[in-house]
C-alpha cells in the first residue's frame, strides 16, 4: 500500500458491459484445442451456466515500485492487445503512462513482473516456451515522470 495515496480520476468512467459474444470468446479461450468437439461443447455448457460479471473490471492489477509510485494495469478486453500501465506518485497524482506493445503474430506477450526506479522487469518466453526475465529501461517522455529522489 502506498501511504497516503488515493486513486483519482477514472471514477466517473461509465461501466463497459460484457456482451454475450465477449463471454463466449473468453470461455472458449479456456478450453484446450486438443479436446473433442463433444468435450468442448460439454465444457462450454457448464461454463455458460455459471454467473459472469455484467461489466469489465476497471483494472487488471496494481504494483508499487521502490520509490512508492503505484502502477495500475489496464484491463484488456481483447487479446492480443497492448499492455497499458498508469503511474501515480505517492500522493496519488497521475504522472505517466507506459504501454508495452502488442506481441508480433505468433509471439507470446511480455508479462510485467515488477517496476524499479527507472526500469521494468518482464517475463518473456522464447519459441520453445522457456521463460526469461529481462529488464528494460522506462524511457520518460518530457517531464511527466521526473526521476524520483533516491
Amino acid at each position: 500500500m502506498v501511504r497516503g495515496a488515493r486513486l483519482r480520476g477514472r471514477g466517473d468512467d461509465p461501466l463497459v458491459a460484457v456482451s454475450a459474444a465477449d463471454v463466449e470468446r473468453r470461455l472458449s479461450m479456456t478450453i484446450p484445442k486438443n479436446v473433442s468437439d463433444a468435450e468442448r461443447s460439454s465444457r462450454m455448457d457448464r461454463m455458460r451456466a455459471m454467473p459472469h460479471a455484467a461489466s469489465w473490471p476497471a483494472y487488471a492489477g496494481v504494483l508499487v515500485d521502490p520509490t512508492g509510485r503505484m502502477w495500475v494495469e489496464d484491463y484488456r478486453t481483447t487479446y492480443p492487445a497492448p499492455d497499458g500501465w498508469t503511474a501515480f506518485d505517492p500522493s496519488g497524482r497521475l504522472i505517466g503512462r507506459l504501454v508495452i506493445p502488442m506481441p508480433a503474430a505468433g509471439a507470446r506477450p511480455l508479462e510485467v513482473i515488477s517496476f524499479g526506479v527507472d526500469e521494468v522487469l518482464v517475463r518473456r518466453s522464447d519459441s520453445d516456451g522457456a521463460a526469461h526475465l529481462t529488464i528494460y529501461p522506462v524511457v520518460r517522455a518530457g517531464n511527466l515522470m521526473p526521476t524520483p529522489s533516491r
